[in-house]
């Protein structure tokens, strides 16, 4: 999770309804013990403290002070990962803050909102509630609360993979903290936040250079939790470069500073990393001591995550030393906190585990459910890592784009007031017309040159984008080919009767053939946003490519035992017709694919007046999901309906469907 820099704290000073000063003062003292309890990871003396503070606000009669208790509610629940009932409280309590307290209140329970919207995955909701809070505070670009807006907002964006929108939301955050005159230990903050984002764009140099200014800052004010987190991201980083060595030193010096600060949740995640990069090492010993150090701090402190995280380290420690009955002991074990916690995300990781155990020990059936269901999670969270691939791609050239862009607008608003100034000295001094004549044209000529040697950049960080995505995925086809080729080869010259083998090899076949499609997918996609379409619309006989369609997929449908019924009335628009053909081709071969046996397709062309009309393709399938809607047409999407015949799903149907 991005750290929010505090987003759901009070802010002591207000813009109306004053307190008075001794009951301020005594507030602000038992707000320092509040923030010491935070700072010790007392979260039992915190709570206590919220309702003291609680009780002295309403003993006072204090509207302004009972709204910043709230405040500190709200955040409790926060940081305590109650973000369903976090959420209810900040809907429940909305309209006494909008008709009782003060703007800057107003807007920070705005942002309260966003922040619990965002961790319970309602990204694009926040997204929208945060953009309140800057358009309210348009008119003051150095407003407090936009710096928060944009920290919450770069988390948002974060989270959907617009990753280019993270990163510029960070930097307005940095840019308004630096105006702000924040402290160094929150510019370090929006620096480490940073840092972690590059990471997951690939940018891992970019990452470790953000990291270290963070580092700097941090240790500028001895703040150990901070040095400790940016060294454990820092080691993060050098992990991706291959720089194993480098990541274990660096984790190691965090595990001292945390050590130090006392905060026993970083140190968990500290020997969790450690652990899993000693074993990429082949340092066992030092692996097992810190893994085993990790899950006794976890259970001593009873931290479910962490005993999930540390049971999953010490499986792959045990795997990869052969001891199979206490590796599948710790993976059994993560696998129940797993579902217990609702953290699913090591689950592929030790379900593959378990299924090299199973596998160790003869126990073959079992190895293949293992390996089912490691691919069955592998293949739900593929559509995310598809999204975020192309995402860092793109990401890669849009920065350059973009520093190109601004030169180029600069160049041009040069080129408009020398223009404007040109014209106003020709104007005001007509007789030395002829000589400033000559030297506006060499000025302008000059000007034109470098806007369009600008623009001739920018056209070619535009085809190398293009060239790198072709070249990615046309280097995929010729080694999956061979791969695909390989298993046919397999299957009917080494036929074997172990049901298991073939079933596995039926698997590995279903994935061969799904990557094939998914490529060709992309292909498609690739060649569709390049091509022009203007000038190409054509008066058209959609009624009769529509006819040819539906008796085409009859025979498929009668596979399935689906009738298709179809209504086509006679239609002429201009329109163009191969992209008509193949929208139409994906929603019926859609429809068939995800509908049941012994149900019907309906396919429906008709004019609506003298300038509409109107194809339908609907199916008694199993619909949509309000989630699905939103989802549906985006690349590679994972809808929660499943083809009913066992069909390759690629995610990008709809997504061309769009397109065209």
């Amino acid at each position: 999770m991005v750290i929010i820099l505090g987003a759901c704290h009070s802010e002591v000073n207000s813009d109306r309804a004053p307190v008075a000063a001794d009951i301020q003062e005594q507030y602000d003292l038992m707000y320092e013990e509040l923030q010491s309890s935070y700072a010790a990871n007392n979260l039992g003396a915190a709570d206590s403290m919220l309702m003291v503070l609680d009780a002295f606000s309403r003993e006072n009669e204090s509207i302004k002070l009972t709204i910043d208790v709230m405040g500190e509610r709200a955040y409790f629940k926060l940081i305590t990962n109650q973000f369903e009932r976090g959420l209810e409280y900040v809907k429940s309590h909305e309209d006494t803050v909008r008709e009782q307290g003060t703007r800057n209140q107003l807007l920070q329970w705005i942002t309260n909102k966003a922040t619990f919207l965002n961790e319970l995955g309602r990204h694009t909701e926040a997204i929208d509630i945060i953009y309140e809070v800057l358009e309210q505070t348009e008119s003051e670009p150095h407003h407090r609360r936009r710096l928060v807006a944009y920290t919450t907002l770069a988390s948002a964006y974060q989270y959907i993979y617009n990753y280019h929108k993270s990163l510029e939301s960070f930097h307005k955050a940095l840019e308004l903290a630096k105006t702000l005159e924040m402290t160094y230990i929150t510019i370090a903050t929006i620096h480490n936040n940073t840092a972690v984002l590059l990471d997951k764009m690939g940018r891992l140099n970019d990452a470790l250079s953000e990291l270290e200014i963070a580092f700097s800052l941090n240790m500028n004010e001895n703040n150990l939790m901070g040095m400790g987190q940016n060294l454990n991201n820092i080691s993060n980083a050098l992990r991706g470069l291959g720089r194993l060595q480098e990541a274990a030193d660096t984790i190691r010096y965090s595990i001292e500073l945390n050590r130090l600060s006392g905060l026993p949740v970083p140190l968990i995640r500290n020997y969790f990393n450690l652990g899993n990069l000693l074993i990429e090492l082949d340092e066992f010993e030092e692996a097992y001591e810190v893994l085993q150090e990790g899950y006794r701090l976890s259970t001593q402190i009873g931290f479910p995550p962490g005993l999930l995280y540390l049971s999953s380290g010490l499986a792959s420690y045990y795997n990869a030393v052969g001891n199979n009955e206490r590796a599948r002991r710790f993976a059994l074990e993560s696998l129940e906190l797993s579902e217990r916690t609702g953290i699913l995300d090591v689950q592929p990781t030790v379900r593959k585990a378990l299924s090299e155990t199973y596998e160790r020990e003869g126990r073959y059936r079992d190895a293949l459910e293992q390996f089912r269901q490691f691919k069955a999670i592998s293949d739900s969270l593929q559509a995310i890592v598809n999204r975020r691939e192309i995402e860092e791609i793109r990401s890669q050239f849009e920065f350059d784009i973009i520093s190109s862009e601004n030169e180029l607008l600069r160049q041009q608003l040069n080129f408009s007031t020398q223009q404007r100034t040109n014209q106003a000295f020709i104007l005001g001094f007509a007789l030395l017309s002829g000589i400033i004549l000559i030297v506006s044209l060499m000025l302008l000529s000059r000007q034109k040159r470098q806007i369009q040697t600008q623009n001739a950049f920018l056209r070619e960080l535009n085809k190398s984008q293009e060239e790198l995505v072709n070249m990615i995925v046309h280097d995929l086809r010729s080694p999956l080919a061979s791969l695909i080729a390989s298993l046919d080869i397999i299957k009917n010259d080494y036929p074997t009767e172990d049901e298991d083998v073939r079933e596995m090899l039926e698997l590995a076949d279903a994935s061969g053939e799904k990557l094939r499609l998914m490529i060709n997918g992309l292909l498609d996609v690739n060649s569709l946003e390049k091509e022009q379409v203007n000038g190409k619309l054509e008066l058209t006989d959609v009624a009769k490519i529509t006819r040819v369609a539906v008796e085409h997929y009859e025979s498929v449908a009668a596979e399935k035992n689906i009738r298709i019924e179809s209504d086509i009335g006679p239609l002429l628009p201009r329109t163009q017709p191969e992209y008509f053909a193949r929208i139409l081709d994906n929603l019926i071969s859609n429809a068939l694919k995800y509908s049941g046996t012994d149900t019907v397709v309906t396919v429906s062309l008709k004019p609506l007046d003298n300038r509409n009309w109107q194809l339908i393709v609907s199916d008694q399938g199993q619909g949509f999901s309000e989630k699905d809607k939103q989802e549906a047409f985006k690349m590679f999407s994972r809808l929660s309906s499943l083809p009913t015949g066992n069909e390759s799903s690629t995610g990008v149907g709809l997504f061309i469907i769009k397109l065209l």
